[in-house]
């Protein structure tokens, strides 16, 4: 797995031009947006970045060359989700400094228990859409995945607005929910989302495995 990792990341080093401007484009994001969709989406970007390599992987059958090396499956797929997770985490550090920074600049002040329930929130959303990419690139390749990603997200998007339009005999189910959850303590809810963020990727790593060894090499 360690010659995996050494790989991807110098696939990533290669892109350093495009850091760059991701880097700029986030400075200047984060004096006109809120904090957490900063961090969002610097933590975003990065977990695209990692989905990529597999496009470099696929690339002038690039698999069947990884495959004939002491790499198997399973261990392809856990070095792409440890990858994945890796990046998601500097760029959520990154993304958290430089609300900081900007904020020091503005002569701001910023609340760390926020910046840092911010920092969970964000990491625990963006690696769980981060791991639905990986057996979707796997299954249907970086272009047709991009189209089944745009369904999925507008499927989310519309199952989110469709929640907000069902009445209960509270009012809205949205605001039912969110009552409930504003009863629990947050040390309860960041519980209940890691061990649900948990389970839900462990499903996505046994399913990213499962098409790489249908795969024919």
């Amino acid at each position: 797995m360690k010659g995996l990792l050494t790989k991807d990341f110098h696939i990533i080093s290669q892109n350093h031009r495009y850091l760059l401007i991701y880097v700029l484009c986030s400075f200047g994001l984060s004096f006109v947006l809120d904090s957490e969709y900063v961090v969002g989406y610097i933590a975003m970007l990065m977990g695209i970045m990692g989905t990529s390599t597999i496009s470099y992987d696929e690339f002038d059958n690039g698999f069947p060359f990884l495959m004939s090396l002491p790499v198997d499956s399973k261990t392809y797929v856990r070095e792409k989700f440890l990858f994945c997770l890796l990046l998601e985490t500097v760029g959520t550090i990154f993304g958290a400094a430089l609300i900081c920074v900007t904020s020091l600049i503005k002569g701001e002040t910023f609340v760390f228990s926020e910046i840092l329930s911010y920092m969970v929130g964000v990491f625990i959303a963006i690696n769980l859409l981060t791991c639905c990419l990986i057996p979707i690139e796997l299954k249907y390749g970086a272009e047709k995945g991009r189209v089944v990603m745009m369904v999925f997200y507008g499927f989310i998007a519309a199952a989110a607005l469709l929640l907000t339009k069902i009445p209960t005999a509270d009012g809205i189910l949205i605001d039912t929910v969110i009552k409930g959850l504003n009863s629990l303590s947050p040390a309860l809810i960041g519980t209940i989302a890691a061990v649900m963020a948990l389970l839900i990727i462990c499903g996505l790593y046994l399913l990213s495995v499962s098409i790489m060894n249908k795969k024919e090499f």
